[in-house]
């Protein structure tokens, strides 16, 4: 079997986006593939113009890896300690250029474009059901007060070594098995 790529550059849609969030072998693709997320992602990312994923394979999430650390690390069942992060970005781009660009063999105006274009990014983690990790979106468009955050924030992420900055409110599923765990304790 071929090792998994570092990346993969992929056109957007929602079927794109629900086969990255059920890659892990253990996630429960039914369940996932029923979430209510979907429903907001797929209206959210149509508004917004999405045109294309990077798929940032065997990422370190220090949020996943503290709840990995404290809780899936001791299960019967052995999870991998490694996510995958997606990026989204409203221009269209191939695995071509953005290799071009990660070799620093593109233009500093077409890295400042893709900085442009960028939407944010959704951190999916190996789990059955809460697939869901941090996530930094970019927020709607204020439209007449109906849809004002005042409380979000700049968010980085380095993907291969091009600083991307999102203004964002950041989310996260709600991981019940962890959250049950520290209950007890």
């Amino acid at each position: 079997m071929a090792a998994k790529s570092r990346f993969e550059v992929l056109p957007y849609n929602i079927e794109t986006l629900k086969d990255l969030l059920t890659r892990s072998r253990h996630a429960d693709k039914h369940g996932i593939r029923d979430k209510l997320h979907l429903v907001y992602f797929e209206e959210y990312f149509r508004s917004i113009g999405v045109e294309t994923v990077v798929a940032e394979n065997d990422y370190v999430d220090r949020d996943y890896l503290d709840d990995y650390a404290g809780y899936y690390v001791r299960c019967f069942r052995e999870y991998p300690r490694r996510c995958t992060r997606l990026h989204f970005f409203t221009s269209r781009f191939t695995a071509r250029s953005f290799r071009r660009l990660l070799g620093r063999q593109a233009s500093h105006r077409m890295l400042d474009r893709l900085r442009g274009t960028y939407r944010g990014f959704i951190v999916v983690k190996p789990l059955p059901k809460t697939v869901v990790g941090r996530t930094c979106l970019a927020s709607y468009d204020d439209d007449g007060g109906r849809r004002h955050y005042p409380i979000t924030r700049e968010y980085d992420a380095n993907l291969f070594g091009m600083d991307l900055s999102i203004r964002s409110l950041a989310f996260q599923e709600q991981d019940t098995v962890v959250a049950a765990c520290a209950t007890s304790a």
